[in-house]
């Protein structure tokens, strides 16, 4: 009977701490009305052509910081973060497990991003940087990008298909808002357990609490990455053995001889709303060939629209 009562118990906190956890709402910086993507001319094509967007696992991006960034703020910081005690040891230890292991219990994370700023010579010259700054900028409407469209079908293992949440807003450059935003969510997470007597499960519930560390670092960066003014639309997952899985096919692309995973998700044609066109590329040439490839399809795109870059480079 004691054994069983106390199954009971476990199986209600559970289910209680899963909802909490669920529904735990992450921070990000501002939402503008429309956010840009920069990118070279075969990705402008690949996104026009075939009417998706590429959300990249955050494991492989180039600021090779990504994901270990808020693991380590959150270590060296740590004291100021919890009180000394049981707790602070708990998320200590699931902080150094994930350091090892980032992707923990088969928890992936997969994100596209944009930009604030419609018009930067550095997202030029970085997106770019093949191609002597030839690429385009597409404009999207922020709310219509982040429709059900793009939302991904995931299924479990019993066939119930589901629409996956996406997490997106701007980039938090302030370490010290980030610090804050550290200290809430362990703090929320640690009088969740007093309130509902759930201490005894704390060791439980410290890796939980940094998953969702994990998750609110995607909007975590250096402050040297400042000048990017980067919006960012996220999903994760568990595709574990017992968890839901993602319908659209995880995929691999190469780059400098590394094989990265990604997957391709459709969005809504109207939300892109305009194209700018690099510095050095022709602009009369290029816009007659940009219209010709969004004709019919993309009915917010017009020749008003599609616009030169006002920075005055010529190379």
């Amino acid at each position: 009977k004691v054994a069983c009562k106390k199954g009971r118990k476990y199986m209600s906190f559970i289910t209680k701490f899963s909802d909490f956890c669920n529904g735990f709402e992450l921070q990000y910086g501002k939402s503008p009305s429309h956010i840009y993507h920069y990118t070279s001319p075969v990705g402008a094509m690949g996104v026009i052509e075939n009417n998706t967007l590429r959300f990249t696992d955050r494991n492989y991006l180039n600021d090779y910081s990504e994901g270990m960034y808020t693991l380590d703020l959150c270590l060296e910081n740590l004291n100021d973060l919890t009180e000394e005690g049981k707790f602070r040891d708990y998320i200590r230890n699931s902080l150094e497990e994930r350091k090892k292991n980032p992707n923990g219990d088969e928890f992936y994370i997969y994100q596209c991003s944009f930009s604030t700023n419609k018009d930067s010579l550095c997202l030029w010259n970085y997106y770019t940087k093949d191609n002597g700054i030839k690429g385009y900028n597409l404009k999207f409407n922020r709310e219509k990008v982040e429709d059900d469209t793009i939302r991904p079908e995931i299924s479990d293992k019993s066939g119930k298909i589901e629409k996956l949440r996406l997490h997106s807003g701007s980039i938090i450059y302030d370490k010290d808002k980030q610090i804050e935003i550290l200290k809430n969510i362990i703090n929320k997470f640690q009088n969740y357990l007093e309130i509902n007597n759930f201490e005894r499960y704390e060791e439980f519930a410290a890796p939980w609490i940094i998953d969702r560390i994990f998750l609110q670092g995607v909007f975590f960066k250096k402050p040297c990455f400042k000048v990017e003014e980067e919006y960012r639309i996220a999903i994760n997952q568990r595709i574990g053995e017992n968890g839901a899985s993602i319908k659209a096919k995880r995929k691999f692309m190469e780059r400098n001889g590394i094989f990265i995973p990604y997957i391709d998700l459709p969005f809504n044609k109207d939300a892109v709303e305009g194209i700018t066109i690099s510095p050095t590329l022709d602009y009369e040439n290029t816009r007659n060939g940009v219209l010709s490839m969004t004709a019919k399809k993309y009915r917010n795109v017009n020749k008003d629209n599609i616009v030169k870059s006002d920075i005055p480079v010529r190379y």
